[in-house]
């Protein structure tokens, strides 16, 4: 399988570039937050500020694996079908949470049946959440796989790549090893290539 050349800026991001794109759009909410009109609902910022944060950090997982997975030796085998399906259900939450923000916007306000939708969208809120923890251990699976160049057992993940639950903190520990990985995989292709 090919690596996805799309996103290739995601494995060589630095750390605190992909710190930023996490926190900045919040730190400039907080910056102009003066100008607004104290009679105002903006919720809509924070909304976009989640669906934002959600889709980098899906964004972040799917690709960082997609493009790690071909580095893998191949007596490391792993369902990438699996993964993609979970991380388009881990996708999916954003759009429900806008579309009650849409609800709530033209005016709804419960009602018969609101109780029942209401744990039907926690059950699905729980499931994708489940597929995105599903997603991150994939990721570090495969980032484990490229460093070590074999097959992975429980006992090669340490604190460090627990890390990745807390984005913020992941994005120091992580990404410099996916940039190392990344930088390593460019000069074995590049070995490759001279042998041939």
């Amino acid at each position: 399988m090919e690596p996805n050349t799309n996103a290739h800026w995601i494995l060589s991001i630095k750390h605190w570039q992909l710190f930023l794109l996490l926190i900045g759009p919040k730190i400039l909410e907080i910056l102009f937050s003066f100008t607004r009109n104290p009679n105002a609902d903006y919720y809509w910022i924070e909304i976009s500020y989640w669906m934002y944060l959600l889709v980098l950090l899906c964004g972040w997982v799917y690709y960082t694996t997609v493009n790690l997975y071909p580095l893998l030796p191949a007596t490391v085998s792993m369902n990438l079908g699996k993964f993609k399906r979970a991380m388009g259900i881990s996708f999916f939450p954003g759009f429900i949470i806008l579309g009650i923000m849409l609800y709530r916007e033209i005016g709804g306000n419960g009602g018969s049946g609101f109780f029942e939708l209401a744990v039907l969208l926690g059950l699905i809120l729980f499931f994708s959440t489940v597929c995105f923890l599903y997603g991150m251990y994939i990721m570090i699976k495969t980032l484990r796989g490229v460093e070590l160049q074999r097959p992975i057992s429980s006992g090669d993940f340490g604190i460090a790549d627990l890390t990745i639950i807390y984005p913020l903190i992941g994005a120091w520990v992580l990404q410099p090893r996916i940039n190392k990985a990344y930088e390593w995989s460019g000069i074995m292709q590049q070995l490759r290539l001279e042998k041939e």
